[in-house]
């Protein structure tokens, strides 16, 4: 599994519990749209005061063309604008990353 990952930090005039609202109910209905997306993740920090960052966000996909193709999308562009909306573009953080499970639960 290919992720792009993210670390978010809050627009300087939004509370966490404002940055949260608006990822979850804004910005998650848009990202969700990005092609070939397995899978879209977003953790908030649980102690921000303590984290540099306010959040995480994970978009996870099959193969890394798949993931590459998605970021060169229109919709991943639209993803990008509206990430301004709620975080600070200068504070943002971002890795590509093949992910190797060590564990796995079947549920």
């Amino acid at each position: 599994m290919y992720k792009a990952v993210f670390m978010l930090s809050r627009a300087a005039d939004l509370t966490q519990e404002e940055f949260v609202e608006y990822w979850e109910t804004k910005h998650a209905p848009i990202a969700t749209e990005i092609p070939n997306l397995e899978r879209y993740a977003i953790c908030p920090a649980t102690d921000p005061e303590k984290s540099p960052h306010d959040g995480m966000a994970e978009l996870a996909f099959e193969s890394e063309d798949d993931l590459y193709a998605a970021l060169d999308s229109d919709e991943f562009g639209r993803v990008q604008r509206d990430a301004g909306e709620f975080s600070d573009p200068d504070s943002v953080e971002f890795m590509i990353v093949d992910e190797r499970a060590q564990t796995e639960t079947d549920d």
